[in-house]
C-alpha cells in the first residue's frame, strides 16, 4: 500500500462472551467445538472484516487484508490476550496511500457467482482469461516471477501453508470434533 498506516486490527473470530451467557445461566456452551461453530464464527469475522472495509474505503482510506496473521497465532493470541473461545481470524491495515496503486485485477463474477446450481461449464475459460489479465498486472507492477493466478495459487496450495493454526484453534477450545 504504502504510505501511511493508521492502524492495523485483528479480527476475530469467537464464543467467549457467549459462554460466559451459558456459564451464567447455568449452560453448557458446545459450539465452539465444532466445525460448524467454527464456519460460523468465520464467516462473522468475514462479515466485520468487509464492513470495516467498506467504511474505511467510503473514508477514502487504503485497506490491506493480512491473512499473515495465522502465520504465527500463538504469538497473536499472546499479544492481544485473547481468552479461551476467540481466535485471530485475519488482521486489517487501514491508511492513507501514498499513491493511486495499481488496482489488481479480480477473478470474474461468475467463478463465485452461480444461479440455482454452481456452474462448472465456464469455469475453465474464465480462468485462463483471469490468468491472462493477471500475467499483464504482474508485469506492470514489477511481479512477473509469479506467473499467473492458477499457477500462484495452484503452488500455494500444495502445503498447508499456516501449519500452527489447527493446534492454537484447538488450545483455544476450538476442538472442531463434533
Amino acid at each position: 500500500m504504502g504510505g501511511r498506516c493508521t492502524g492495523i486490527s485483528s479480527v476475530c473470530t469467537g464464543f467467549y462472551k457467549t459462554s460466559l451467557a451459558a456459564e451464567k445461566n447455568g449452560l453448557t456452551q458446545v459450539i465452539h467445538e465444532s466445525v460448524e461453530g467454527t464456519m460460523a464464527g468465520t464467516f462473522d469475522a468475514g462479515l466485520s472484516m468487509g464492513a470495516a472495509i467498506i467504511a474505511a474505503e467510503s473514508l477514502n482510506l487504503g485497506i490491506v487484508p493480512i491473512g499473515g496473521v495465522r502465520k504465527n497465532p500463538g504469538e497473536i493470541i499472546k499479544l492481544l490476550n485473547l481468552p479461551p473461545y476467540t481466535y485471530p481470524a485475519v488482521g486489517l491495515a487501514v491508511g492513507y496511500p501514498k499513491d493511486e496503486s495499481h488496482k489488481k485485477p479480480r477473478l470474474p463474477f461468475s467463478t463465485f457467482r452461480h444461479n440455482e446450481v454452481y456452474h462448472t461449464e465456464e469455469m475453465k475459460e474464465a480462468i485462463d482469461q483471469y490468468d491472462m489479465e493477471m500475467e499483464d498486472y504482474l508485469k506492470e507492477v514489477g511481479r512477473q516471477q509469479e506467473g499467473n493466478w492458477s499457477k500462484y495459487t495452484s503452488g500455494i496450495y500444495q502445503n498447508v501453508y499456516y501449519p500452527d493454526v489447527y493446534a492454537t484453534m484447538k488450545d483455544q477450545k476450538f476442538l472442531n470434533d463434533k
